[in-house]
């Protein structure tokens, strides 16, 4: 199960329980802000493998419309 939102969601459900999810991204228009962004994470030593070349191809490839949506999952979790 993917540690999502909605993954923790449904692990951990139960009787009187409800989920108000607020959908969000974050939309990114210029493909070096993100491939910077992504080489300055060090802790990320797989990444850093990388050609600077490869990621931007990798990312323009995700955006059809110039336009580059990563998804943010915010929400609440209600015990009744």
């Amino acid at each position: 199960m993917p540690l999502t939102f909605r993954g923790l969601y449904d692990r951990f459900r139960f009787a009187g329980q409800m989920m108000e999810q607020y959908e969000d991204a974050l939309e990114v228009t210029d493909v070096n802000d993100m491939v910077g962004y992504i080489l300055s994470l060090t802790g990320m030593s797989d990444l850093q493998k990388l050609r600077e070349a490869t990621i931007r191809f990798v990312l323009e490839q995700n955006m059809p419309d110039g336009v580059l949506r990563l998804p943010k999952e915010y929400g609440l979790f209600i015990v009744c």
